[in-house]
């Protein structure tokens, strides 16, 4: 009988009620029949249809997050007593489509065989008309009295012929949750009490209004560009309250029409504006058109279905080639959701991921995506196709809502494939708003052997800030973000991909259109490319197919570390920076910088293509100058140089591997131009030359025998006021020596400086020059390792000797004899500082 009275009692209080888990499933344990009149059903069983029997499916699926967050802060707030809530609002959908506001009120509470539920109170807000109805922590009025005065104002306007001034604007707080996250409730409260004043100081003869947590709403009738003037001043003052949390206002307008006559519609439109624009960083207001509002429904179609697309195989996972810049072939594939519907046709990707992440179900879509990817990837594998490694996106509710880590682990287990074979993108958003979980889930997915890349660099708030604290394998930059390719947007492209080499990051440009877009990238030495340039995202069966119909030169995965070596070269820099490649039978320039090219234009050579034919022509013998140069010492790693004749110029190569891959070895090659044509010396350009060929030099030294004076050419460790014509020789070894020198090498340097018989020694040697090896002191304050060398100046009037020292050993003979050309034509009387 008790039992009886009490379950009547609960089917005839005023207004709904119902019982809930509060846990992620939201089971409905219990709801009366006043409750489910609201959603317009009869029994049971049609509310169980239309919500799935769960708290989440009852709420319109823009709200739950909201809605999330408004619970959150309630129950725990420190001023809280009880674990309750209180004049929680969000939306509902009927039956027929209708949509409803509603206002919740509520407890938490323990059930010893349940655990924990929430008892709630749901009634419609129009059930309540109180017109002093006023928010308690802002002082505006609350959302049903706004709806209220709205419903009087559209009333007014069909007695009216004009309503082209007045209208709805709904303001959302982007990044919000974040105040509460770092500074506590009580802080945001505060902050909400700010973006209030503000509000009622920009915006004077508005009915502004508070929704739910942190929405706001206006009704104004000033025309557009002041509505504008005076979001745009909202907008920048909100975001320096707190702008290290890039918290900032969002906002939708919408222009009330002659027919219009309910406030919830009109409300709802200018929310679908403001929350078209939530991702957009360069927005703060969008206007409200029946495209966004058609853009709304198919977001809810997308929410409500997805389960049934992944079922009927509407979801078709695309492939879009990636492509190495130094080889010009495909090194890998970026996997991408499309969603043909039967119904609507073919989904926006922008309209339904966007609606899968507000309603907490894309991790559905991404383990999809996960699984057919690696699916894909083992039955090329078993075929013997070509296989290249995958990239993907993962969102930011998939790291709340499962563990991705494990989801992906068990895709690539279950198909037994190489981690390798799987690249994860995330985005700087992702890092700012859930540090913590994405963080701990990158470790993991690095420490397993996966690469993780960041996406659209640059395009946000913090990536510098992001690059710095976590660890990435390749920067993607988007070619979109920058709008135009002008001079200004290659400087701010060639500046990322410098920045990366120098921490070693690979970079990818993805939104490559045109040939001048590939020739830029390749020419700064950016690794990766992908655009439609290349080829749009199509299914796997045709991704490879090129415009021709053959088939696109595929990458082999043992080359992958190759490749991803070479690129770590940096040619953005002032120095001739080529980068070529040889395979046990000829070279091959792989790339080469614009100052390259242009030391080799000075030296006669009129291209790369030209330099390549030089490089392997039997007939001018520098092809076994070259190999035996690149499989000597070079081959093991150490930084080598060559000097050899081209035309009637000397030019210098600095040689280092960089990678190596059974026959075939890349070389980064650093080039200069240590002479000119004999006949074209002027006594203007001699300084000019000589400084040149010193760059390439530690010191260098000028020895007057018959005046018994030094000159001091380049040296960046002796110090002395007057460098030219310094009296004493021998003192000024002996000065050199205790200054420079190390004290167990300074003997031998003393020997092998000895005027007495240095001559002698040189005529001796055959060569023109005499060196040996001292430790000596380099500007930094290091003792190195460096040869010495000393020759006479080749003039019968002269009586001079030149010393020259640097750090790496002069392996060819090449640079001396040059310097003798040079110096049997040189004066050095006229050398300053």
């Amino acid at each position: 009988m008790v039992k009886n009275f009490i379950s009547n009692g609960l089917e005839n209080i005023p207004g709904g009620f119902y019982i809930c888990r509060a846990d992620e499933s939201g089971e409905i344990l219990f709801i009366n029949k006043k409750a489910m009149k609201l959603f317009e059903c009869e029994n049971a069983g049609e509310f169980n249809a239309l919500t799935g029997n769960s708290f989440w499916g009852m709420i319109c699926s823009d709200d739950r997050e909201v809605t999330i967050d408004a619970l959150r802060n309630q129950i725990y707030s420190k001023s809280n007593k009880r674990e309750a809530f209180e004049h929680v609002e969000y939306r509902i959908k009927t039956r027929s489509g209708k949509t409803v506001y509603t206002e919740n009120y509520g407890e938490l509470a323990d059930d010893p065989e349940e655990g924990k539920l929430f008892y709630v109170f749901i009634i419609d807000t129009r059930m309540r008309s109180n017109p002093e109805e006023t928010d308690r922590l802002t002082e505006l009025p609350g959302m049903h009295r706004f709806l209220e005065f709205v419903n009087n104002a559209l009333e007014s306007n069909c007695r009216s012929s004009d309503t082209s001034s007045e209208s709805i604007v709904f303001l959302n707080t982007i990044g919000f949750k974040l105040v509460n996250a770092k500074y506590g409730i009580e802080e945001g409260d505060n902050f909400l009490k700010t973006i209030a004043r503000i509000l009622n100081r920009k915006f004077q003869d508005a009915f502004i209004a508070r929704f739910a947590d942190d929405h706001f709403a206006m009704y104004t009738c000033e025309k557009d560009s002041d509505i504008i003037t005076g979001l745009r001043q909202v907008h920048d003052e909100v975001a320096e309250i707190r702008p290290e949390l890039h918290v900032e206002v969002k906002a939708g307008i919408y222009h009330i029409q002659k027919e219009d006559t309910s406030a919830g519609i009109v409300s709802d439109c200018a929310k679908i504006a403001s929350d078209s624009i939530k991702q957009n960083v360069d927005e703060f207001y969008r206007i409200y058109t029946p495209e966004l509002s058609r853009h709304f429904e198919t977001s809810i179609y997308a929410s409500e279905n997805i389960d049934n697309a992944i079922k009927q195989d509407h979801i078709k996972v695309y492939y879009q080639p990636v492509i190495r810049t130094s080889t010009g072939n495909v090194c890998g594939m970026e996997a991408l959701a499309r969603w043909d519907d039967p119904e609507y046709g073919l989904l926006s990707p922008g309209v339904f991921i966007g609606a899968l992440e507000e309603s907490r179900q894309i991790s559905k879509l991404d383990t999809f995506m996960i699984g057919s990817i690696c699916h894909m990837i083992r039955e090329c594998m078993d075929r013997h196709n070509a296989v290249v490694p995958v990239s993907f996106n993962l969102s930011r509710m998939d790291f709340i809502t499962t563990d991705v880590f494990e989801v992906v682990e068990d895709a690539v287990k279950r198909n037994n494939i190489p981690r390798e074979n799987i690249h994860v993108e995330i985005t700087e958003s992702m890092l700012v708003s859930d540090a913590e979980s994405v963080s701990r889930d990158m470790d993991r997915f690095h420490e397993a052997g996966y690469q993780v890349w960041m996406d659209d660099f640059g395009s946000g708030y913090s990536s510098l800030n992001v690059l710095k604290d976590y660890k990435f394998d390749v920067l993607k930059i988007d070619m979109t973000f920058l709008r135009s390719f002008t001079e200004k947007s290659k400087a701010i492209i060639s500046s990322i991909v410098d920045m990366a080499k120098k921490i070693g990051v690979q970079t990818l440009a993805e939104g490559i259109e045109t040939k001048e877009h590939y020739e830029f990238l390749r020419e700064i030495g950016c690794e990766k490319v992908q655009g439609y340039f290349f080829g749009r995202p199509r299914p796997c069966e045709t991704t490879l197919i090129d415009e021709s119909g053959g088939m696109k030169t595929v990458e082999p995965m043992e080359w992958h570390d190759y490749y991803d070596a070479i690129g770590r070269v940096n040619e953005i820099t002032e120095m001739p920076t080529a980068v070529i490649e040889y395979n046990g039978r000829s070279f091959h320039f792989l790339s080469a910088n614009a100052a390259y090219k242009c030391e080799l234009g000075c030296a006669g050579t009129s291209s790369i293509a030209a330099a390549e034919e030089n490089m392997n022509s039997q007939l001018l013998s520098l092809v076994d100058v070259f190999r035996e140069f690149t499989e000597g010492p070079v081959s093991e790693g150490s930084e080598q140089s060559i000097t050899y004749p081209v035309n009637s110029s000397y030019l210098r190569a600095s040689v280092k591997l960089v990678a190596k891959h059974g026959s075939n070895m890349a070389y980064r090659v650093n080039l200069a131009n240590i002479t000119q044509d004999e006949n074209k010396i002027e006594k203007t350009q001699l300084d000019s030359t000589l400084r040149n060929l010193y760059a390439l030099l530690d010191e260098v030294y000028l020895h007057d025998v018959t005046e018994n004076t030094t000159s001091v050419i380049l040296s960046p460790v002796m110090k002395v006021r007057n460098r030219n014509n310094v009296k004493g020789i021998s003192e000024n070894l002996k000065l050199y020596a205790d200054k420079v020198i190390f004290s167990e090498d300074r003997e031998r340097f003393m020997e092998f400086s000895k005027l007495s018989t240095l001559g002698r020694r040189i005529e001796e040697d055959g060569k023109g020059f005499t060196s040996d090896y001292f430790r000596t002191l380099d500007k930094n304050g290091n003792y190195l390792w460096k040869e010495h060398t000393a020759m006479l100046v080749p003039r019968q009037d002269s009586n001079q000797i030149l010393t020259f020292c640097r750090r790496t050993a002069i392996n060819n003979s090449g640079v001396a004899e040059t310097m003798y050309e040079i110096l049997k034509h040189t004066h050095f009387e006229d050398l300053d500082q």
